[in-house]
């Protein structure tokens, strides 16, 4: 039996200059470095893009290239970086054919101009001089009420001491914008 001596494991190099050596070495090209970053960011960004900004290529011709670039990125960079383009031409085709949402803020026609100069409480407050008001409709829902129990009462009643002093702050806090209304007027 013949004594072979194996070589001892050369350590391995961490350093910064290795790493980008060697990611060279691997990917073969800086090309396809920069091909396989950008088509990282692209399908990173591409579900989360604008309809609006992908719609130039929502036809016969953009459907093409989506089915073609990937072929041709697979044929010059190798089968890792054409599945990735694949990956990244799917999501931008599945993009597309989304139905067309209302994106940002939908411009409404019900836009008024203010032209009374008395102003509300909040606005003065806050010192607020609106211009225009593009709704004066406010949708609410009522609210329903929870079955809680009372420190005086028993679960599920309410005390009368509770009611009695909701309804009278529900009475003051009317009585006060009442006020508050009628004084505004007057000036």
């Amino acid at each position: 039996m013949v004594n072979a001596k194996v070589p001892p494991v050369p350590e391995m190099d961490t350093s910064f200059e290795n790493w980008i050596l060697n990611t060279r070495l691997v990917l073969s090209f800086p090309i396809t470095i920069i091909s396989v970053l950008s088509l990282l960011v692209a399908g990173t960004f591409a579900e989360v893009a604008p309809r609006k900004s992908l719609e130039f290529m929502d036809n016969t011709i953009g459907t093409i290239f989506f089915f073609i670039a990937p072929l041709f990125v697979c044929l010059s960079l190798g089968w890792p970086s054409g599945l990735l383009a694949a990956v990244v031409s799917l999501i931008i085709f599945t993009r597309l054919q989304e139905s067309d949402i209302n994106e940002g803020f939908v411009d409404s026609s019900d836009t008024t101009i203010v032209s009374n100069p008395k102003r509300w409480f909040v606005e003065k407050i806050l010192g607020e001089r609106p211009v225009a008001i593009s709704s004066d409709r406010v949708i609410t829902a009522a609210v329903e009420e929870d079955n809680r129990t009372s420190s005086t009462g028993s679960p599920g009643t309410s005390s009368k001491g509770t009611s009695s002093s909701n309804t009278t702050s529900s009475h003051s806090s009317t009585s006060l914008l009442d006020q508050f209304n009628s004084s505004s007027s007057n000036k």
